[in-house]
């Protein structure tokens, strides 16, 4: 018997998964299922349970936690426990794109030639 409370919506869509420790390791996955609260996972390696992960779908930018990562064949399925989620980011990074761009040049002053510095 399943536990959970809401409905999983089936998926088969590449998305883009970074492993948030020292590692910083990104590599692709595929979304199996999804639904507010959780993921479902295909990848091609383990990712150790209770790993934080980001995971960028389509126009998402999404965080959780691995609950679960179990070989299956050749692959590995794995459960992701959602906690937070930014949408449209494609839009926010346009309106952070014009922002930047303005303030950059009305904040350089005249005359003065730019350096690069490390932040």
């Amino acid at each position: 018997m399943d536990a959970r409370n809401e409905l999983r919506i089936e998926a088969d869509q590449p998305v883009r998964i970074t492993v948030l420790d020292e590692s910083e390791a990104e590599f692709a996955g595929r979304i199996v299922n999804y639904s507010p609260k959780g993921m479902g996972l295909l990848l091609d390696r383990p990712i150790r349970l209770e790993a934080p992960v980001k995971i960028v779908w389509a126009n998402q930018l999404l965080l959780g936690e691995v609950c679960y990562c179990r070989g299956e064949g050749t692959a590995y399925s794995a459960g992701v426990s959602l906690m937070h989620a930014l949408h449209n980011t494609g839009e926010l990074a346009e309106l952070a794109r014009r922002l930047l761009g303005e303030s950059s040049e009305e904040s350089r002053p005249l005359n003065k030639p730019t350096t690069n510095s490390r932040l």
